[in-house]
């Protein structure tokens, strides 16, 4: 049973600004929410300059991240994605493993959502996945 003394853990994923901005409204409930403990974990372009390190928007908002996990290789070849998807998974796996969320939620089919669902699979932690 859901509590303030026995929240539900609740890990959410964004990597764009642009989901980003379909779960804002979403991630500020769930902070407001004293049966949840929600854990933004921010990756992917948020953390790089070359696509504008919108993890500012994020903390404009006054959103603390719970983790920020590096993942984006240079290059959009087969060859970067397919590495940007190893950091994810190894990123993931490590997080999921030192302090696991009772559930994670994450939006979208980009190609890194795989292998941080994937991570989610192999710790046997239930994902939540909108919009796909």
């Amino acid at each position: 049973m859901l509590s303030p003394e026995n929240p539900l853990k609740l890990a959410v994923v964004t990597a764009t600004r642009a989901e980003y901005g379909l779960l804002r409204r979403l991630i500020l409930l769930g902070i407001e929410d004293p049966e949840i403990d929600l854990r933004l974990y921010v990756t992917g372009t948020h953390l790089s300059h070359d696509y504008g390190y919108t993890l500012a928007e994020i903390l404009k908002d006054g959103i603390e991240p719970f983790a920020m996990i590096p993942i984006l290789q240079d290059g959009d070849d087969a060859l970067a994605v397919s590495k940007t998807c190893a950091a994810a998974l190894a990123g993931f796996a490590q997080a999921f493993q030192d302090n696991p969320p009772d559930a994670v939620l994450y939006l979208g089919d980009r190609y890194e959502v795989l292998p941080i669902s994937e991570a989610a699979l192999h710790a046997r932690i239930p994902t939540i996945h909108l919009c796909g």
